[in-house]
């Protein structure tokens, strides 16, 4: 499958933060998912839309904030979307059931506000966190690991494809929220493979 335009829309994984250092900083484009994915592809155009703390979009300025993205990237091949990591640590402290309630609401009104539009999406789950203090709960916690069972049911629904970053083994740092170095060049080629093998 050929895909000429790529948009990887993201948290602080797909912006390629990372936390190590004094108020932390950013992986270089030779390390980032994003850069490794364009240097594996270069037929592919990657547009990199990762920004540290962004949740999944549901209100009316973000939607349209989205919108605007999309018309400046026009035409888009594919949409990746890999959110849902902040929501889960920044919701009012629920327990991992409410949590996850939330989280799924917002990716199903995204996906619905996205296939109205007709955008050519890719749903990635996001890895899930692992113990570490900068992880508030452990409902937080819980609700990650059930994640992925959402968004595929989401992605089922809406007819996008899926892809699970929770099951390609990815090491996170000592956060417990941010890919490595390795995850990073893991997360690539497991990406190339599902791009690849999407039915679009």
């Amino acid at each position: 499958m050929s895909v000429l335009r790529l948009v990887c829309f993201g948290d602080s994984n797909t912006y390629g933060f990372d936390p190590r250092g004094f108020l932390g900083g950013r992986f270089g484009p030779e390390v980032r998912w994003t850069g490794r994915l364009a240097a594996m592809c270069p037929d592919w155009t990657v547009l990199e839309q990762g920004m540290n703390g962004r949740e999944i979009p549901h209100t009316a300025g973000q939607m349209a904030d989205l919108d605007a993205l999309l018309t400046k990237a026009a035409p888009v091949g594919l949409f990746f979307v890999m959110l849902g990591t902040n929501d889960l640590l920044d919701c009012p402290a629920g327990t991992a059931a409410e949590l996850l309630s939330i989280v799924a609401g917002r990716m199903d009104r995204l996906l619905i506000h996205l296939t109205e539009r007709s955008v050519p999406t890719l749903l990635i789950a996001p890895p899930t966190l692992g113990p570490a203090a900068a992880v508030p709960s452990t409902d937080a916690a819980e609700a990650s690991h059930r994640l992925g069972d959402a968004y595929r049911a989401l992605a089922e629904r809406h007819g996008v494809c899926f892809a699970d970053a929770a099951g390609w083994g990815l090491p996170l740092l000592f956060d417990g929220i941010h890919l490595s170095e390795a995850a990073h060049a893991r997360f690539a080629e497991k990406l190339r493979e599902a791009v690849e093998g999407a039915p679009i």
